[in-house]
């Protein structure tokens, strides 16, 4: 009996994902965990079941480097939604994380992700910015998801100090702290980071992440076109508040809609971008903040 009430009194304070229910100063929408109550979600949950079987026993007992593609049947499946307990496994074959892992045998985790040396033991231009970098990061892991519950901030340090030294071009910029954070609730560091890595370079173009966010920017000017197009009478009554697009799609288009949405719609929108071939993630984020507008 002590072990349920301390379930529910859990279950009354955090929601599915580990955001705190009543915490004033959290700004983030909650997800709370709901039953497979009605039978369309059940036999969706049954039709996941069996084809992760089928991908599992194809290669008996291990697990393949990447999903075929294109597939139609996994297409449907990752149209309707991905159950959570399988994105943790499923988002990494999507992007191609085991592959890339044999390609690049010679790159270690765990030497990519430890600290940098100090500013007076930098020589080299590039540990000055592995230094900056990992300055920047201190700062925001604090301000990444005040109060969750379970957010692991010594692991998501490891990861974007990672990044910044194995994507030099990129480094770290606004959004990728949020990308880290939420690859961390599903799968396991070093799949974190792989996953984050093939994520920035892979799915998105260049540029989307960066010093100057230039492709960003140019996909918020793409959507603000799309908007006067499709939703006229929108688009002027924000320009009349003097309102503008870039006001809310920074942070959408940043943070690939984590802290925007509930945590369980956000992940369905990564289950697309993880889905789509190289390069058109940015299609998905555009459909999406059109169905937001």
């Amino acid at each position: 009996s002590s072990r349920k009430s301390d379930a529910a009194s859990y279950s009354s304070r955090f929601d599915a994902f580990g955001f705190p229910l009543h915490d004033a100063l959290l700004l983030l929408p909650t997800s709370l965990a709901r039953p497979l109550t009605n039978t369309s979600s059940s036999r969706h949950h049954r039709a996941w079941a069996q084809y992760w079987w089928l991908v599992a026993t194809e290669r008996g007992t291990r697990m393949p480097a990447a999903l075929p593609r294109p597939s139609n049947d996994l297409r449907i499946l990752v149209a309707e939604g991905v159950p959570v307990a399988f994105r943790g496994a499923l988002w990494p074959l999507l992007l191609g994380v085991r592959q890339r892992q044999r390609d690049q045998p010679a790159v270690r985790y765990r030497e990519l992700c430890e600290p940098p040396p100090s500013a007076s033991e930098a020589s080299a231009s590039t540990d000055a910015d592995v230094i900056e970098a990992a300055e920047q990061i201190e700062r925001d892991l604090d301000r990444t998801w005040p109060g969750h519950e379970r957010l692991d901030r010594d692991a998501l340090r490891r990861v974007l100090v990672a990044f910044a030294r194995s994507v030099p071009e990129v480094g770290y910029c606004q959004g990728l702290n949020s990308l880290g954070a939420t690859l961390l609730l599903v799968m396991s560091e070093e799949d974190a980071y792989w996953a984050l890595v093939l994520l920035v370079t892979r799915q998105l173009e260049p540029g989307f992440y960066s010093r100057t966010l230039w492709r960003s920017r140019a996909e918020q000017e793409v959507l603000r076109a799309l908007v006067g197009a499709l939703e006229p009478k929108f688009l002027r009554a924000l320009h009349g508040y003097r309102f503008d697009i870039e006001h809310f799609c920074t942070s959408w288009f940043l943070c690939l809609f984590a802290g925007v949405l509930p945590m369980e719609v956000c992940m369905r929108v990564w289950d697309l971008i993880c889905f789509v071939p190289a390069g058109d993630g940015a299609t998905v984020i555009l459909a999406a903040a059109l169905a937001l507008l």
